[in-house]
């Protein structure tokens, strides 16, 4: 096989790998299948003007298929894996979940025997996970190899390393059916090396770090929001942000407190350890360079309180860029648009916009509506003024959207996407997932007219249950997968099989008449119709499952599965229901009956599918939203 202009190792194990997924899913099928030849493209005519700015960057393909063999030209060596997918799947390959027997093959041998030419290219330059939940090594090889079946790019590993969200996992502090584990701790740095070879080893763009930073500027080690004896921590008291007369930690944790940052030192201490961190880290693509985490902790020292958050912030990102100048690294700078970091600085602005690219991350948006309006003049939009440590954090996905138009209009030629969490806690209260499907979809569908190049999907990681419906809906930030409804069938379809209908009438159920803006507290709940609601599922449950139970027995293999997942899925939420019904009701006593109900069927759904569903993260977020007397 030709490798031309494929120089580095790296890259060449990427393009080994492009030739390896094809020869194996094509093996017993077609005769001697190969993937002939892989070039870099030189001429981006093809491809629609202005797609491909940065071929580093910018995904795009041109395939020839003829009978079992490929030839590939494409603008990098993540492409060439990425197209060799888009030919498997337009040869009827589907990748429903991540790992053994996720797979399934919906094709003919006439289609095999046939010969094509493909050319795409990513219609967002930004299509990435980022690690959230409790997960296991293993959970993150898997969906790591899965991501680039649906086009996705990027990987990130928030903080120096993910052993908070390892930890979740290998202590199952809320699932006693598995056994805790404790690792030693020189294991982490370990498990994030062989996260980082399996994100380079598909030729994913790597994210890393985000929190942090301002811990270790005052010689704090942290990997989470734990909370600290300020007494014995050993830290820099003096450089933490003055609130009320005090420098102490914001509630206690020191991942959630700002530092002084009109302070030249507490600048210089910042500057250097991310200079430093991306000089000994050159395999990050991307480094995000984030404050502390939570809203109104600013500091109101003298020498800060007149001075915007962000003002500071352009300042120190300026100083990074002309370090890292310098030393001639070409590492990128993702900074946040986010709380009290929305507002847009007034004082300064981005010397060199290239080197950067903003990060919009609105945590508290709604997602009862699609991110953005088109038929709203977002430059025009009155903004709520910054009042430093009394801001309320905006709901409205355009206010979000004004403000990062502001960022924009500050530093023009910023690139830019957004960090958002449809798979954080958003899914957890859409019972059949169909609902946050369809809005992911219409988000996406925005982006571009909305000035966003793409999501950064910070999530948990085992997402896939009841359905896989909502996480393969990511595959449209690769391309356009036409109306909302052909979509949801298509995916349906591919997931259940020949039966899909019934699975569709199900979920829609699930989803339709037990309202998620309503459980998420987004729309206020009216007491009868979502009593009425939950009494019809609920009454439709035995039904369901039944029809579940049914098909799975006739299925083999992924769409089995499938089935399986669905109908113990129905088993695991019926208590659920059933004390949200309680707890309507004004029925407490019930409703923590049917919640302890739940949490024992949401420990036995995780120990039966542990690669599909998050119970670690679902009972926190259901408990503390709606439970947290009952947990």
């Amino acid at each position: 096989m030709s490798q031309t202009s494929v120089t580095s190792a790296q890259n060449g194990a990427v393009i080994a790998k492009a030739a390896r997924e094809f020869r194996t899913h094509l093996s017993g099928k077609i005769e001697n299948p190969m993937l002939e030849d892989v070039r870099i493209l030189g001429d981006f005519s093809d491809f629609p003007q202005g797609s491909i700015k940065d071929p580093e960057l910018d995904d795009a393909f041109v395939a020839t298929y003829d009978a079992g063999t490929l030839k590939l030209a494409v603008t990098n060596p993540r492409a060439a894996l990425i197209g060799v997918f888009r030919v498997l799947d337009r040869l009827g390959f589907r990748w429903l979940r991540p790992g053994l027997g996720g797979s399934i093959w919906l094709g003919d041998f006439d289609t095999l025997k046939s010969s094509f030419k493909i050319t795409e290219a990513a219609v967002h330059r930004h299509r990435g996970i980022c690690i959230e939940g409790a997960a296991s090594v293993e959970h993150l090889a898997d969906i790591i190899d899965w991501m680039p079946k649906m086009g996705l790019n990027s990987y990130f590993i928030q903080f120096r390393e993910p052993r908070e969200f390892l930890q979740r996992w290998y202590r199952h502090p809320n699932n006693p059916l598995f056994s805790p584990v404790d690792f030693p701790e020189d294991d982490f740095p370990r498990m994030t090396k062989e996260i980082v070879r399996k994100v380079k080893e598909n030729g994913l763009l790597l994210h890393g770090v985000g929190h942090g930073w301002t811990c270790a500027a005052i010689g704090l080690e942290a990997h989470g929001w734990d909370r600290v004896d300020e007494g014995s921590s050993g830290t820099k008291m003096q450089l933490l942000a003055e609130i009320n007369g005090k420098r102490a930690f914001f509630k206690g944790i020191p991942m959630n407190t700002n530092l002084c940052y009109g302070n030249p030192e507490v600048q210089k201490l910042l500057i250097d350890e991310v200079v430093a961190y991306a000089t000994g880290h050159p395999e990050i693509d991307y480094l995000h360079f984030w404050l502390a985490d939570e809203i109104n902790n600013q500091c109101e020292c003298v020498v800060c309180k007149d001075t915007l958050p962000s003002d500071f912030y352009v300042l120190m990102l300026n100083e990074i860029d002309c370090r890292l100048t310098a030393l001639n690294l070409p590492t990128r700078i993702v900074f946040l648009c986010y709380l009290d970091l929305l507002w847009a600085p007034e004082q300064g602005s981005l010397r060199n916009p290239d080197r950067f690219v903003i990060m919009l991350a609105p945590i508290t948006r709604s997602f009862a509506e699609p991110l953005g309006c088109r038929t709203c003049d977002i430059a025009n939009i009155d903004m709520p003024p910054y009042i430093r440590n009394h801001v309320e954090a905006p709901k409205s996905p355009e206010i979000n959207l004004a403000f990062l138009n502001r960022w924009k209009s500050s530093s023009p030629g910023l690139d830019s996407f957004v960090f958002d969490y449809h798979f954080m806690w958003a899914h957890y209260f859409d019972m059949g997932r169909m609902d946050i499907a369809s809005i992911l979809r219409r988000d996406v569908d925005g982006y571009m007219e909305c000035g966003l190049n793409g999501l950064m999907s910070c999530q948990v990681q085992r997402a896939f249950s009841p359905t896989s419906l909502a996480m393969r809906s990511m595959a449209c930030l690769w391309q356009s997968t036409g109306s909302d409804a052909s979509t949801t069938s298509s995916l349906l379809e591919d997931e259940f099989g020949p039966a899909w209908r019934e699975a569709n009438a199900i979920l829609s159920a699930l989803s339709v008449s037990v309202p998620p803006s309503m459980l998420r507290g987004e729309v206020c709940a009216e007491k009868t119709p979502m009593l009425d609601g939950l009494q019809n599922v609920l009454d439709q449950f035995p039904v369901w499952h039944d029809q579940s139970a049914r098909r799975s027995k006739e299925f083999s293999g992924a769409w089995q599965i499938s089935w399986e997942l669905l109908a113990d899925w129905l088993v695991a939420i019926r208590p659920l229901l059933y004390a949200y019904s309680r707890l309507y009701q004004s029925d407490n006593e019930a409703a923590a009956v049917w919640f302890r109900e739940f949490q024992t069927q949401g420990q036995q759904l995780e120990f039966k599918y542990p690669m599909f569903f998050d119970w670690h993260q679902c009972f926190i977020t259901i408990r503390d939203k709606h439970f947290i007397q009952q947990g």
